[in-house]
C-alpha cells in the first residue's frame, strides 16, 4: 500500500554530542569574556568567529535549548550573558563538565564508567523535563506530533519510521479512531504480509519553485526527518531505547510516559 503524508515539523535538533559541545563552548566563552551584555545576533556572530560554532548549524539548537528551559534570550533585546543559562541549563552544563573531567582522569575504564553514571542520570532527568516542556508548549508546531509518537509506542510497544508515518497518516484522517485503524495494518506490516510505501510531501524552496513552478514535491521516507529528532530526544530522556530498526519502549517508564501525556491519552 502507498500513503502520502505531509512532513511533520520538528525541533531540528537534539541533545547530540554536537549540541552538548556547543553548550560547553558557550559557557566557556561567556566566562572568558566576563559576562558581556550584547545583542543576541552579535552574541551568535561572536560565538561563530571566536569559538568555531557554526551558526547555521546552531540555528535550531538555540530554540531547542530555550523551549526546554535551559537558556533564556530575546531576539531583539540586549542579552545579559550572565543569565543566558537558566538554573537547569547550568546544572546540565556542570554535568557535562564533570563527565569531561572524569574522561581526562587516570581512572581505568571501569571506574570511569561508574563515576559517570550519576552525571548521565542528571542529564537524562533534565532532558526528560525539557521534553515535557516541549510537549506542553502549545506555541510549538510540533508538540502534538511528538505526543503522537509516545501514544503509538504505548499502544504498540515499539515504532519505526514507517509505522510512525502510518500513524501520522491516520491521525490526519481520523484522530478518534487511530488505534482501530492502525491495528490490522501494523500487525500485517510486522508479519511481512504487506509493505507500506511512504511518500512525503516536501515544500520546495524558492529556487526550486521558480524552476519547476511547483510549491511542493513528493519524496521518499528518508525525508520524514521528524522521526529521527523525536526518537533521539525520547531516547536521551530515557523513555525508549533503540535497536537497528526500531525504537522500543522502556517498560519501566510506561507510567512516566502516561503521566507525561496526561489528558492526551
Amino acid at each position: 500500500m502507498q500513503i502520502v503524508i505531509e512532513n511533520c515539523s520538528s525541533p531540528g535538533a537534539q541533545f547530540s554530542d554536537n549540541t552538548n559541545n556547543v553548550m560547553l563552548l558557550i559557557k566557556d566563552w561567556i566566562k572568558r569574556n566576563n559576562n558581556p551584555v550584547l545583542k543576541f545576533i552579535e552574541f551568535r556572530r561572536r560565538l561563530e568567529r571566536e569559538t568555531g560554532i557554526n551558526d547555521n548549524n546552531a540555528r535550531n539548537i538555540y530554540p531547542l535549548l530555550k523551549n526546554c528551559g535551559f537558556v533564556d534570550y530575546g531576539r531583539g533585546d540586549y542579552l545579559k550573558t550572565e543569565y543566558f543559562f537558566t538554573k537547569k541549563g547550568n546544572v546540565y552544563v556542570s554535568a557535562l563538565e564533570l563527565i569531561s573531567l572524569i574522561d581526562k582522569s587516570d581512572y581505568d575504564e571501569e571506574k570511569k564508567s561508574k563515576a559517570k553514571e550519576n552525571a548521565y542520570g542528571i542529564l537524562e532527568k533534565l532532558i526528560f523535563e525539557g521534553v515535557s516542556n516541549l510537549i506542553y508548549n502549545d506555541d510549538l508546531n510540533y508538540n502534538n506530533t511528538m505526543a503522537w509518537f509516545l501514544m503509538f509506542i504505548l499502544e504498540f510497544k515499539k515504532i519505526n519510521r514507517v509505522e510512525f508515518a502510518y500513524m501520522v497518516y491516520q491521525m490526519n484522517r481520523d484522530k478518534q479512531n487511530w488505534i482501530n485503524n492502525c491495528q490490522e495494518v501494523i500487525r500485517k506490516y510486522r508479519n511481512g504480509e504487506i509493505q507500506i510505501e511512504v511518500k512525503v510531501r516536501v515544500r520546495n524552496d524558492t529556487a526550486i519553485q521558480k524552476r519547476t513552478k511547483e510549491v511542493s514535491r513528493l519524496e521518499g521516507i528518508s525525508y520524514f526527518t521528524a522521526y529521527s529528532y523525536y526518537s533521539a530526544l525520547f531516547e536521551q530522556a530515557g523513555l525508549v531505547y533503540k535497536t537497528r530498526d526500531y525504537c522500543i519502549i522502556d517498560d519501566n517508564k510506561i507510567e512516566q510516559i502516561k503521566s507525561l501525556l496526561g489528558e492526551q491519552l
